[in-house]
């Protein structure tokens, strides 16, 4: 049993509970997620897909004992109904789509950097950009929606580079 003693102006409150106890429950009531999760971390790592944070944190707070919230639970369920929707072809075949489709990002951020919009509206860009290109390799998806505005970022930055050439 282990002791955690915290203090509150001057008082002492002392909770007492078993780590183990918490491990062992869910060890029985998350075994199957548990094991989904574990098959997700390890197929990603022998297609060398970066690990996803999020997907190791849901699996060591499963494993460590820590009590699951019900919004835990229902992102634990959603990561493994998402990737049991992708066989290794399909899966194949979106690594094959983010190998076209990140050079292409990459190219935008180049071009925002070369336009001469002001800080914070070349940042928030930039910023974009960065957060669609990180849900691009998690994700191994844009909505159609990501990839119109990537088009109209792109369409932005040849228009402000050519008026720049233009007026030189």
């Amino acid at each position: 049993m282990t002791l955690i003693r915290i203090g509150f102006i001057g008082q002492v409150l002392t909770i007492g509970f078993s780590m183990n106890k918490w491990i062992e429950h869910n060890k029985k009531k998350y075994e199957d997620e548990i094991k989904s999760l574990e098959s997700i971390i390890s197929a990603d790592a022998r297609h060398s897909i970066p690990p996803n944070q999020f997907t190791s944190d849901m699996l060591v707070a499963l494993k460590s004992g820590r009590k699951i919230t019900p919004k835990m639970e229902h992102y634990i369920s959603k990561i493994v109904t998402d990737n049991k929707s992708l066989d290794p072809k399909d899966k194949s075949n979106r690594l094959k789509w983010l190998e076209s489709v990140m050079p292409k990002i990459i190219m935008v951020i180049n071009l925002v950097d070369e336009t001469n919009w002001s800080g914070n509206y070349k940042q928030n860009k930039l910023n974009f950009l960065e957060s669609i290109k990180k849900q691009a390799n998690h994700k191994l998806s844009l909505s159609k929606k990501q990839m119109e505005y990537i088009t109209k970022i792109y369409n932005q930055c040849k228009k402000n580079i050519e008026k720049n050439k233009n007026k030189s």
